[in-house]
């Protein structure tokens, strides 16, 4: 529109249309130097760095409101450019970290992780280990004998054809309009499981004690989890959909696609009339389709 420049924009939204990031969801974020803008209100395809400087001007200002939604500027000279940061973004509404780039045709690769003095923030693993440990140290406030728990390493868990299954199952929900929040929930188990659901998933097939309903269960609380198996637990990213909240012993119902149980531990994070019952965390999740679930970590304490 105004020449064949280098062009900028101070929102955003604008930069991040697929027209110009081709898809490759990153953004440039630079200082530019603009020195002195010559403001256009119309299009002129003929600007270039000698019509500015024959005028004085050193770049091109295109006010929001003009021909232009968001303001724009626009350089003839690379060198008034100085690239800062690259954002990677998403367009989710609930953004997860990016999974890491591993180069192995392993179908799940499992990271051992341990707490750290040095810090690096461009490792994802890492930012995957601050998470689960965060979450769990959050949730575990509930519980008397876990608030000073010592974590001895996170394993990060990569099954990309979980994953795949699992996004289906949330772009699915979208569709049909079904909520498609993600949670986070404790599986406990024995330890010699692990292995088999890591690579394979919970399966109803092998569910036991279901008091509450059939179907495969989690806690938002480690503590609640932790009584179950000999000391085995999952971090898992959970899709709840319609949740059914009962405290019986019934099975979820044809049209839902979880049962929540709330009990003490629930009450006590949410105080008297603290957070409505739809949204208070369960002590109980119960799911029966396997896609509805991914295994993301192992906590070793």
């Amino acid at each position: 529109m105004y020449g064949q420049g280098i062009y900028f924009a101070t929102d955003s939204s604008k930069s991040a249309r697929e027209i110009y990031t081709k898809g490759s969801q990153k953004l440039l974020l630079c200082q530019v130097i603009l020195g002195k803008s010559m403001t256009v209100e119309k299009a002129d395809s003929s600007l270039n760095r000698e019509k500015l400087r024959s005028k004085k001007f050193d770049s091109v200002y295109a006010p929001r409101g003009t021909e232009v939604i968001n303001d724009e500027f626009v350089i003839f000279n690379p060198d008034q450019a100085l690239p800062q940061y690259i954002i990677h973004f998403s367009d989710r509404k609930t953004l997860v970290p990016p999974s890491p780039s591993i180069h192995t045709k392993e179908a799940c690769i499992v990271k051992k992780m341990k707490a750290s003095r040095s810090v690096n923030f461009q490792d994802p693993f890492e930012m995957y280990y601050n998470y689960a440990e965060s979450h769990f140290r959050r949730m575990a406030t509930t519980s008397s004998l876990l608030r000073q728990a010592t974590i001895s390493s996170i394993d990060i868990v990569i099954n990309k054809d979980l994953e795949d299954k699992f996004e289906a199952t949330k772009k699915s929900f979208k569709s049909q309009g079904i909520p498609d929040t993600e949670i986070l929930a404790y599986h406990g188990t024995d330890k010699k499981n692990i292995d088999s659901i890591l690579q394979s998933n919970l399966q109803l097939s092998y569910a036991k004690r279901q008091a509450y309903g059939k179907g495969n269960y989690f806690s938002e609380f480690p503590a609640v989890s932790l009584g179950y198996g000999d000391g085995g637990l999952l971090l898992c990213r959970i899709l709840p959909g319609k949740e059914f909240v009962d405290s019986t012993a019934c099975d979820i119902p044809p049209d839902y696609n979880s049962k929540k149980v709330i009990g003490d531990q629930s009450t006590r994070v949410m105080g008297p009339g603290a957070v409505s019952r739809a949204n208070a965390s369960g002590d109980m999740i119960i799911i029966e389709n396997s896609d509805q679930i991914l295994p993301f970590f192992v906590i070793h304490r």
